[in-house]
């Protein structure tokens, strides 16, 4: 029995990366509202030992938060590039994949024909399916 076919519809993936990166931006903010706290309230525990021991602890919680949302930055920014590479890549292997059929159909391929995909810095939608048909979202988008 064959397997399932994949569908991938690429027109979504854009807005879902533009919505970690906005994601990590309200993080960062989140970053830069505690360093506004830790200097804000750095003085406020006192002159005194135990003022200052509690400020010592209040600032080193803090620090160790920052840390934390600096980390939550980098994976969510990191998330972001990932979905718009995955969505790229896809996006060329369909084009390549297009190039073959549309080469198939012609008669112009060989027994000994190149199927590396051709590099493409134009990152668009393809502009139609596989060869096979088969649904689309409207944009030549669907992936098979």
């Amino acid at each position: 029995m064959a397997p399932d076919p994949v569908d991938i519809d690429t027109d979504p993936l854009p807005r879902v990366a533009a919505s970690y990166v906005s994601k990590a931006q309200q993080i960062r903010r989140v970053g830069l509202d505690l360093s506004n706290v830790v200097s804000d309230y750095s003085y406020a525990f006192g002159n005194d030992d135990s003022g200052q021991k509690v400020s010592r602890q209040f600032r080193s919680l803090l620090s160790g938060f920052q840390q934390s949302v600096q980390l939550l930055v980098r994976v969510v920014d990191g998330t972001a590039d990932g979905i718009d590479a995955m969505s790229k890549q896809y996006n060329r292997v369909e084009e390549h994949n297009t190039d073959l059929a549309k080469r198939m159909g012609e008669g112009s391929l060989t027994d000994s024909f190149d199927a590396t995909p051709p590099s493409s810095s134009n990152n668009t939608p393809s502009n139609g399916g596989g060869g096979g048909g088969g649904p689309t979202n409207g944009n030549n988008n669907r992936r098979r």
